[in-house]
């Protein structure tokens, strides 16, 4: 097996290994689409997902021990490691419970990077956010802390 330069791998070489590649996963994403076992795929796949993501940042994380915690059944102390491989975990649940292109919105980006914003506020450098209307339940938003407080109907 030799080594190949960026410059020795042409397009046309590898336009038909991935051609196929593609057909494979759009076939393999029909059949799930329609088994009985799907759900339970997503599932696992949203584990070995969170486990491969902090294996590319150089960090290790067993899949056992990302279950057992995300069960709340931690047999040791959660490492570092693991308490970021749960975060992602729940990230990748948050995407696959919304719409499709909700996590490339400005909304989703927000909440994902956790600084989520309440409905309508309005976010400055200076002054922080605010609310732009009142709460559906009759509440305005506390400038101090960001909590809604309740004011009855108006």
């Amino acid at each position: 097996m030799g080594l190949y330069l960026p410059g020795s791998v042409s397009f046309e070489r590898l336009q038909a290994p991935f051609e196929s590649a593609s057909d494979a996963l759009a076939r393999f994403d029909e059949r799930l689409r329609s088994s009985l076992v799907a759900e339970a795929f997503v599932l696992r796949a949203h584990f070995h997902d969170a486990c491969a993501a902090l294996w590319r940042a150089g960090e290790f994380v067993q899949l056992e021990d990302l279950v057992l915690h995300d069960a709340g059944m931690d047999v040791r102390t959660p490492t570092h490691e693991l308490v970021r491989a749960h975060a992602v975990l729940l990230a990748r649940r948050r995407i696959a419970d919304r719409e499709p292109a909700w996590a490339l919105t400005t909304e989703g980006l927000a909440g994902l990077r956790g600084a989520w914003r309440p409905d309508g506020a309005v976010c400055e450098s200076t002054t922080g956010c605010r609310a732009m209307h009142d709460d559906a339940a009759g509440g305005e938003l506390d400038d101090e802390d960001g909590e809604t407080i309740l004011t009855g109907p108006k």
